[in-house]
């Protein structure tokens, strides 16, 4: 099955040129937090599906390996008349939305952007080896999850990002 027919791709482009004209965060990790099952590479791919989608033309400045680079970035992307898309990789090894680091500045300044998110029409896609390496808030503001499997490599499985309505307990529905 190609992504582009999934339900997966539908909701996430319902979500960009739906009637919420927004962005999209979603964060790729890795069964048993493995190496080398293609985290990075399947973020460059849903990067390039996206762009192609919104005829955004990616440029190298589009692919950040620190909280900062990406929220320079995030900051020159374009308004809300153009969806784009921007990878983050290695989310918590670049120090920022570090699960250990919740209140340093730059978790607080990425956490604040994805809040924000809602007003540009960026896909952000961040890699990390676990779920659990990210910040609670970051994994609160997600919109979905991509689980690299081990075996076969190349190959993930999309989930939904929830919360609760009564404690905001992060949930991810697989679909």
């Amino acid at each position: 099955m190609h992504l582009r027919d999934t339900d997966f791709w539908h909701d996430l482009m319902h979500g960009v040129h739906g009637p919420r004209q927004g962005g999209a965060r979603i964060i790729v990790d890795a069964e048993d937090a493995a190496t080398g099952v293609g985290k990075t590479t399947a973020a460059v791919a849903l990067a390039r599906a996206c762009a192609k989608a919104f005829d955004y033309e990616l440029s190298p400045e589009d692919f950040t390996l620190s909280g900062q680079s990406y929220l320079e970035r995030w900051r020159e992307h374009p308004g809300p008349e153009q969806p784009s898309a921007i990878v983050l990789d290695e989310l918590a090894g670049a120090g920022a939305g570090d699960a250990r680091r919740s209140m340093s500045t730059e978790n607080v300044n990425l956490g604040r952007s994805w809040q924000l998110m809602r007003k540009k029409r960026i896909v952000t896609i961040c890699t990390l080896p676990h779920w659990s390496d990210a910040d609670k808030r970051m994994r609160r503001f997600a919109d979905f999850r991509a689980w690299c499997l081990s075996k076969p490599i190349g190959y993930f499985r999309p989930y939904k990002v929830t919360a609760t309505f009564d404690k905001g307990d992060v949930r991810t529905q697989a679909y």
